[in-house]
């Protein structure tokens, strides 16, 4: 059982979905309505509470118009799971434990030490050139 904070690929790219969204000014209700989903799907998505498929990102990509990372890099699904890439590497060297599969049940131990938002966003930061 992991012994550091523990992180699911689903939170890192539902983060990277809201930071993408927020940067570009747009409320939960106007992208969820954009990509047909509610609000709540979406922020149970950014969240993640559920997993994202690759059809959600595309279709949100489609919605938010938004650059991806320091360097504005593509506006596709793949910038956005790159950029959840780059971060899953930056948490990793922060020593926090990346889950690649969001259908593992974790332990109630495990599940307290699930990474906040805040430092969530922090290594979003960092992935994104900035200083934490």
């Amino acid at each position: 059982m992991p012994t550091n904070p523990v992180v699911t690929f689903d939170m890192i790219v539902g983060a990277v979905v809201a930071d993408c969204r927020q940067r570009a000014g747009a409320t939960q209700t106007a992208v969820a309505a954009g990509a047909g989903m509610t609000q709540s799907a979406l922020s149970k998505l950014e969240r993640g509470r559920c997993p994202l498929t690759a059809g959600d990102v595309s279709r949100l990509v489609g919605v938010i118009n938004f650059t991806i990372g320091p360097n504005g890099e593509s506006r596709t699904a793949g910038g956005v799971l790159d950029m959840a890439e780059r971060v899953s590497g930056v948490a990793s060297e922060a020593g926090v434990t990346v889950l690649m599969r969001p259908s593992i049940s974790l332990p109630p131990a495990v599940r307290i030490r699930l990474l906040g938002r805040v430092a969530l966003s922090a290594l979003l930061a960092r992935a994104n050139g900035g200083a934490t």
